[in-house]
C-alpha cells in the first residue's frame, strides 16, 4: 500500500503516519486492517500511478548505494522500451496498428509520439509476457502487483483509453460474472417483454375496426335483406372482437410500461453485465473453461484467506 501512495507521487511516510495518527486503535481487532482502511478510504482521489518510465519508479528513500543501482536498471528497462517501440514500429504489428492506428511516417514528428506510446505498451506487454497479436493489454496485473500495474496504467494512457473504462477492465473473472450474474436475477422477477405482443394487438384491433365499418357500409348498400343482416351480423363480430382486442391491448400496455420501468431502474446493471459479457469473451474467446463460482464461495474463500494473512 505504501509503494501504491509512493507511485502516486506523494509522501509515504507522510501518508502513514497521518493514517496511525488519526484516531485510537482501542477498539481495533487488526491493526493493519484499519491502517490500510484509514490510507485508502482517507484519500479523496484515487492512487493512480504516475509518471511513464521506470526511471519514474525508482523507490525513494533507500539509501545513495540501492538508488544507484536501481536506477541504474531502470535506465536501462527504459532503454530495452524504446528499442521495442522502433522495432514495432519496423514491423507494423497488428496490436499496435489496431490501438494506435497506421504507422506514420519515418521522420515526422507524428511518428515520434507514435513510436513512445507504441513502446510504452511494448514495455508492458513484454513485463506481462503478453504475446497476444491483437489485444494490447490484456487483463489487469492482479492487486499488490504494484510496479506492474504502474506499467500497465502508463500503457493505458499512451492507449488514450477513456479512464471510465479502466475499472471495468481491472475487474477479476469472479467479479465480471457476478456482474453477469446479478442481472440475470434481475431478469428473473422483471416483466416479460410484451413489446410485439402488443403491436400485433393494436395492429388487429385496427384490422377488425376497419372490418366492422366497411361491413355496416356495405350494409347500407345491399340489394337483400338476408345480405343486410348478414354483413351487419359480421360488422357486429368485428365490434365485439375489437372489445375483447382492447381488453387485452390495456393489459399488455400496463406489463409493457412495468417492463419499461424496471429497464429504467436496472440500467446500470444490465450495462455493467453486457460489459463484463464482452470483458469475458475477450479474455477467453471460446474456451472459457473456468469454474463458475458462487458468491459464497467467493466470500468463503475470501474469509478463509483474509484469516490466514492475518497473524502476518
Amino acid at each position: 500500500m505504501l509503494r501504491r501512495v509512493e507511485l502516486a507521487s506523494r509522501d509515504a511516510y507522510a501518508t502513514l503516519r497521518a493514517a496511525i495518527g488519526a484516531r485510537s486503535f482501542d477498539t481495533a481487532t487488526n491493526t493493519t486492517n484499519v491502517i490500510h482502511s484509514r490510507i485508502t478510504r482517507g484519500n479523496t482521489v484515487r492512487l493512480d500511478p504516475a509518471g511513464e518510465r521506470h526511471h519514474d519508479w525508482v523507490p525513494a528513500d533507500v539509501g545513495q548505494q540501492w538508488n544507484t543501482y536501481l536506477t541504474a536498471l531502470a535506465d536501462t528497462a527504459d532503454q530495452r522500451t524504446a528499442e521495442l517501440g522502433r522495432s514495432t514500429a519496423d514491423t507494423s504489428a497488428a496490436w499496435a496498428t489496431d490501438a494506435l492506428g497506421p504507422v506514420p511516417a519515418a521522420g515526422t514528428d507524428e511518428r515520434t509520439v507514435w513510436e513512445r506510446n507504441a513502446a510504452t505498451i511494448a514495455g508492458y506487454r513484454e513485463l506481462r509476457d503478453h504475446t497476444d497479436p491483437h489485444d494490447a493489454l490484456g487483463p489487469a496485473p492482479k492487486a499488490g502487483q504494484v510496479e506492474a500495474y504502474a506499467a500497465y496504467r502508463a500503457a493505458w494512457r499512451a492507449l488514450d483509453r477513456p479512464a471510465v473504462e479502466q475499472a471495468e477492465h481491472e475487474l477479476t473473472r469472479g467479479a465480471l460474472r457476478a456482474r453477469v450474474t446479478a442481472w440475470e436475477r434481475e431478469l428473473q422477477w422483471g416483466p416479460r417483454y410484451v413489446g410485439n405482443e402488443l403491436a400485433g394487438t393494436l395492429q388487429a384491433i385496427s384490422t377488425h375496426t376497419a372490418t366492422a365499418a366497411i361491413r355496416r357500409a356495405e350494409a347500407t348498400n345491399a340489394t337483400t335483406d338476408q345480405q343486410r343482416a348478414t354483413l351487419l351480423r359480421q360488422a357486429s363480430e368485428s365490434d365485439a372482437l375489437v372489445a375483447v382486442l382492447d381488453e387485452q391491448a390495456d393489459k399488455l400496455r400496463q406489463v409493457d410500461d412495468a417492463r419499461a420501468e424496471f429497464m429504467a431502474r436496472t440500467a446500470l446493471t444490465r450495462a455493467e453485465a453486457e460489459a463484463a459479457r464482452y470483458l469475458l469473451a475477450e479474455q477467453a474467446g471460446d474456451h472459457d473453461t473456468d469454474e463458475h463460482v458462487t458468491g459464497q464461495e467467493w466470500l468463503h474463500a475470501e474469509h478463509v484467506a483474509r484469516r490466514e494473512d492475518d497473524p502476518h
